[in-house]
């Protein structure tokens, strides 16, 4: 497994939807674009069990991957697998780790 870093969210132009979770639970998903430091485009989902907390989930996704935080996880021949979030303990509970990019995972 290859960690690499995410550049660049793009959520599409499709509305939010129903479906399933991550978890296996119904729930809204909207669809976006990963574009990874190599320049490839990775199409995955952003989802939530509210309709209403979709969108602060991207927002979330957009900050992490922005500070270096948020990567994405590829196996050995380069298939995406999912991301890995980076975190410390800080005064205020978890915080995004942010300059991780330099380091390996």
């Amino acid at each position: 497994m290859k960690d690499i870093n995410i550049s660049k969210i793009t959520p599409s132009s499709n509305p939010i939807y129903k479906g399933t979770t991550h978890y296996g639970r119904p729930g809204f998903i909207l669809d976006v674009t990963y574009t990874l430091a190599d320049g490839r485009e990775v199409p995955t989902t952003v989802c939530a069990e509210r309709k209403k907390d979709v969108l602060p989930a991207l927002q979330r996704e957009i900050q992490n991957a922005a500070n270096g935080s948020l990567r994405a996880t590829l196996s050995e021949d380069g298939e995406f697998w999912g991301t890995v979030c980076k975190f410390t303990i800080g005064a205020f509970g978890m915080v995004p780790l942010a300059g991780t990019q330099n380091q390996p995972a």
